[in-house]
């Protein structure tokens, strides 16, 4: 994939220049984040810490981090080329001392297996790089692809512990990490959450429910049109009581 420079306005006015490659979804994906109503209602009056769980090429650490001056981010992204890019974003925007890059996977198990680099169609080129997505799952990783292996995925817990506070505001689009990650301890120290839950291993938006009502008010905001709200993929808030 050939890699090529667009300049994007962040959802409440800043400049943001972004490196993505072409012929993948890289454009929809940051599009999807820098426009005025947003994909996950970005704020902008945040301080303290905040964590982009799936990080991707860095759309919403920078957004956040250009639009909240006082703001520092945990950006976690486990597919190395995803990575690759998400370093050069953040020093492209000048933003290296606000935005930690964390190269990992998220959640429980041990190993964490990242597929990535589909191949074989189309549609799978053009979301090669979106790590285990629906299209990996649907063909239960028998699609060509890349795989990376992480030994000690993060956890919620570690993330709280890097910023040494509780995050004020947690993104999670992970393709099905979510459900791992909100099962680890650290959920409490997690003020406000916003991210997609995803319709994999079994699981359903009525599982989240076990998840988060302890501790959180929920909201389900409406899914994509033509979108089972109970199986998804669908948004989702949450808001520590």
């Amino acid at each position: 994939m050939t890699d090529t420079f667009g300049v994007w306005i962040t959802p409440h006015g800043k400049q943001a220049v972004m490196l993505y490659r072409v012929g993948t979804s890289d454009w929809n994906t940051i599009s999807s984040v820098m426009a005025p109503h947003d994909e996950y209602a970005l704020p902008a009056d945040l301080t303290g810490w905040a964590a982009d769980i799936g990080s991707h090429v860095g759309s919403v650490a920078i957004a956040l981090a250009l639009d909240n001056p006082g703001v520092r981010v945990l950006a976690v992204e486990p597919v190395p080329d995803n990575a690759r890019l998400l370093r050069a974003n953040v020093a492209g925007n000048e933003l290296s001392d606000r935005i930690t890059v964390i190269e990992n996977a998220a959640g429980l198990l041990d190993p964490v297996t990242i597929w990535w680099g589909y191949r074989g169609n189309e549609s799978a080129e053009h979301h090669a790089y979106i790590g285990n997505n629906s299209i990996a799952y649907e063909h239960g990783g028998e699609i060509s692809h890349e795989e990376t292996v992480y030994p000690n995925p993060v956890t919620l817990s570690d993330l709280v512990a890097m910023a040494g506070e509780p995050l004020a505001w947690v993104k999670i689009d992970a393709e099905g990490a979510e459900w791992d990650v909100l099962r680890s301890a650290g959920l409490a120290d997690v003020l406000h959450l916003t991210g997609e839950y995803h319709p994999v291993r079994g699981h359903r938006r009525s599982d989240l429910a076990g998840l988060l009502d302890a501790t959180h008010d929920v909201v389900y905001p409406d899914p994509p049109k033509g979108v089972d709200p109970e199986m998804g993929p669908g948004p989702f808030v949450a808001v520590r009581r």
